[in-house]
């Protein structure tokens, strides 16, 4: 029984991963296009999907433990997914683990390669913003800390391209 639900947590995993990577195509099409409550939208989505690969990952554990408890196996830790599925006897599920821990892996891959384009994307956006604000308000002549007895610094701002025609 332990592998059934081992094999079903994985599935799960494997599952909430695909939505994960499908909601990563969305952040980065909110993020090109500037949709900013879409982009909310889809991060609550991923708190909860995150919440469900958090109680897949709780029920694999236990599944592994019941696995070693069943096998007469002692240890501290739980075994990994590669030592469970050569240790199982069956043939199907030796392979349907080992399937689906390749599965897991692609995933994960195209998940942080997908995470890290959106980032990229969002430091450009904000560069961007940034950017925009110097040209319209100018960038501060001094950032210096000064002495709060001091007289303080004008608060005109001066833009990088603010020059005389």
């Amino acid at each position: 029984m332990s592998l059934h639900e081992l094999r079903e947590s994985l599935r799960l995993n494997e599952e909430c991963y695909r939505e994960l990577l499908d909601l990563a195509q969305q952040k980065k099409e909110s993020i090109v296009n500037d949709r900013l409550n879409d982009l909310t939208l889809i991060m609550t989505k991923e708190s909860r999907l995150l919440k469900k690969i958090a109680e897949a990952e709780q029920m694999r554990t236990q599944a592994v433990l019941s696995f070693q408890q069943a096998a007469g196996l002692q240890r501290e830790k739980p075994l990994t997914l590669t030592e469970v599925a050569r240790i199982s006897t069956n043939p199907e599920d030796k392979a349907d683990i080992r399937m689906r821990i390749e599965r897991l892996s692609e995933l994960t891959g195209k998940l942080k390669e997908m995470n890290e384009l959106n980032q990229s994307l969002t430091r450009q956006a904000l560069d961007f913003v940034e950017l925009s604000l110097d040209l319209l308000m100018g960038v501060p002549d001094e950032a210096v800390y000064r002495i709060p007895t001091q007289a303080p610094a004008p608060t005109g701002r001066k833009g990088a391209y603010d020059f005389k025609a």
